[in-house]
């Protein structure tokens, strides 16, 4: 597998990644533990490839799946609202006898997936009187959710890095024209991380999990699991008009036991 930087340049080491990732990636998540790093040595170091492979491949839709290339910081548009574009820390493409696979990896050691979409939209709107954030979160639970914020409050709690996620996962799959989109949340369990935060990432994953896709199967444990698909019917511009999406989560666990 091969890894890029967002302009085309090659990674292969950590040092490449820190510098051209996109970045200079922040010098928080860079320290020993932080989820840059973290991310960058699983993958150029590490067996995060092989280990992603496995668990796709663990259901037969992703039969035959080879990962190809990586790009760190993958920095993608997925409306033609004109605020910064989303940055997936790691987008994967691979191939499959079906067809072409995208995968949107989303790095944490113990950070949370950002405010409550409720909380997330009056933030957007108080910097601006002119915001179209309500626009574009109303865009997005619609079509991943079949409703609105102000339809159903209870989509309240659901975290908004979750959301972009699959929009932009979505948007490269588009793209690309990839058969299959997958949103993989890859965790890191560190010395210097918190087992409490872990908890409370697990529970807004999962609060995510049953609301795009409710009461589906997992195939997996708590090392890492895989659901779906569920079928995301997109703008047919930005997103495909129809596409299948599964969410997964790996952990890769270096705490001294």
């Amino acid at each position: 597998m091969e890894f890029f930087s967002t302009d085309g340049r090659r990674i292969e080491t950590l040092a490449d990644w820190r510098d051209r990732g996109g970045g200079p990636v922040s010098s928080r998540r860079w320290v020993e533990g932080g989820s840059g790093r973290e991310l960058a040595r699983s993958w150029i170091e590490g067996d995060a490839a092989a280990a992603v492979t496995s668990l796709l491949t663990s259901i037969p839709a992703f039969g035959g799946l080879v990962l190809e290339r990586g790009i760190a910081d993958k920095q993608t548009r997925f409306d033609d609202i004109g605020d910064e574009p989303r940055h997936h820390d790691l987008l994967v493409v691979g191939r499959a006898p079906a067809g072409t696979v995208v995968i949107g990896v989303e790095g944490t050691s113990d950070e949370g997936f950002d405010e409550p979409l409720d909380a997330w939209v009056m933030r957007a709107s108080a910097r601006s009187d002119q915001s179209r954030a309500p626009d574009r979160l109303d865009r997005l639970t619609s079509a991943f959710f079949g409703t609105t914020l102000a339809e159903d409050p209870l989509l309240a709690p659901v975290r908004y890095r979750l959301l972009a996620a699959v929009a932009g996962t979505l948007a490269d799959a588009c793209e690309q024209d990839a058969v299959r989109a997958v949103v993989l949340v890859h965790e890191f369990e560190t010395a210097w991380t918190d087992d409490d935060l872990h908890r409370r990432n697990a529970e807004n994953l999962e609060a995510f999990l049953g609301r795009l896709m409710p009461g589906a199967e997992r195939v997996g444990d708590d090392g890492g699991w895989i659901a779906g698909p569920v079928v995301v019917a997109g703008d047919g511009t930005w997103l495909p008009a129809e596409a299948d999406v599964y969410l997964a989560k790996l952990v890769t666990r270096t705490r001294p036991v």
